[in-house]
């Protein structure tokens, strides 16, 4: 019975909530991420912590997209269609993911006491883009209206991904020297070093590119309501 009538009289369902939650495990995650990659060394107890809180983080990400996927089985009238909201929980999800994967290439190699400079750089960049987008959440309850002011955010959040461009080839570039010089002289310390500070470098790229990616959906959903 039930099932039946809530074909008939599908539910009210709230995803701007757990948007906005998932937004507010992101910026959690990247304040104690960033305060990680600012310091010199991190003891055992740091690199716990760090490990602890970033899992405990994409944990409940995965059940708030568990959560809306089911919710949206619930709801004939959601805000978006149902393939723009999942596509937007994806890719706040796919930001924790990468959150928590990239610091356990640190944690788990062991291969610096620390984190490299520029992965602090990279996530102040990331933050500061991030810090726009989470802006949309409240834009995105009248798409229609706000439609200008959401785009301008797509905009800001790009400029800001040139700028962590301007960081990574350089750096890109610079790794790839060292990694070449390292072979050719077998120095396995400094090959090994080179190579997961390129994989870290490639982390907070993406990172960051899953960042336009959100921004990207959220464009389509104000075309959607345009």
């Amino acid at each position: 019975m039930k099932r039946i009538l809530r074909f008939f009289f599908p539910e009210e369902v709230d995803f701007f909530t757990p948007m906005k939650t998932m937004f507010n495990l992101i910026g959690e995650g990247v304040d104690v991420y960033l305060g990680a990659a600012e310091r010199d060394r991190l003891t055992a107890e740091d690199r716990d912590r760090l490990v602890t809180t970033l899992k405990l983080i994409e944990v409940a990400g995965d059940e708030i997209v568990r959560k809306t996927a089911n919710d949206l089985k619930q709801t004939f009238t959601p805000p978006f269609s149902q393939m723009e909201i999942r596509r937007l929980f994806e890719s706040l999800d796919n930001m924790i993911d990468r959150l928590d994967e990239s610091a356990k290439i640190i944690i788990n190699a062991e291969y610096r006491e620390g984190f490299p400079v520029f992965i602090a750089e990279q996530l102040s960049i990331f933050k500061k883009g991030f810090e726009e987008a989470s802006k949309a959440v409240e834009l995105l309850k009248d798409a229609r209206e706000n439609a200008e002011q959401l785009g301008a955010i797509s905009t800001r959040v790009g400029q800001i991904e040139t700028t962590g461009d301007k960081i990574y080839w350089p750096k890109k570039k610079e790794l790839s020297a060292c990694i070449n010089l390292a072979s050719k002289e077998n120095n396995l310390f400094d090959y090994r070093r080179a190579v997961m500070d390129e994989r870290m470098l490639d982390q907070m790229e993406k990172l960051i590119d899953n960042l336009v990616d959100l921004m990207n959906v959220v464009e389509d959903m104000v075309i959607e309501h345009a």
